[in-house]
């Protein structure tokens, strides 16, 4: 059976259709699901956390000091954690996840930081990794890179590649040069 899902902002939750064999969905984002995804990173952030990973029908994780430990007590709904991804996407954001069935974005949140954001469907729903960039990138001395690197970081063309790990400080990296997600 294939799935199309189609996202709404309103004030109730979910809708389930069948049409001729196609199974459809309807989610309704509320503002209690932006607070609540806001409350999640606000939360990571303020843990130290550089990933938040957010599963449906599954606990949440939070990449602190390079280890990933699952949050006690966040175990969502696919439905909850469907509507709490995808009630701060747009209208193009929301076509492109359902087409694709992926999406890769930046997200800010006032007063808590910036996020390179994947969102993605699997089997069980729609999962979501919300990566933090620091307002104030580390220095190149604070990551443990030469300061030979500094000249890399003022090209105006070209292409640098930066690659490696996930606890190899490559977001970081990346925000020195670009200060855009």
């Amino acid at each position: 059976m294939i799935m199309i899902c189609f996202f709404f902002q309103a004030e109730d939750g979910i809708r389930d259709y069948d049409v001729t064999g196609v199974q459809t969905c309807a989610v309704f984002s509320t503002q209690t699901d932006v607070d609540q995804l806001h409350a999640v990173l606000r939360d990571a952030v303020s843990l130290g956390a550089s990933d938040i990973h957010l599963h449906s029908g599954a606990p949440s994780k939070f990449r602190i000091n390079g280890e990933l430990q699952e949050v006690s007590g966040s175990h969502a709904e696919p439905a909850a954690t469907e509507r709490m991804v995808s009630a701060t996407l747009t209208e193009a954001q929301r076509a492109e996840l359902n087409r694709v069935g992926e999406l890769d974005l930046c997200y800010d949140v006032d007063g808590v930081g910036r996020f390179r954001t994947n969102i993605y469907r699997q089997q069980r729903g729609f999962d979501a990794v919300y990566r933090a960039i620091p307002a104030d990138p580390p220095t190149l001395d604070q990551l443990g890179l030469p300061s030979a690197l500094a000249k890399h970081t003022n090209y105006h063309q070209g292409m640098v590649l930066i690659t490696g790990r996930s606890e190899e400080h490559t977001s970081e990296l990346q925000s020195r040069r670009n200060p855009v997600c």
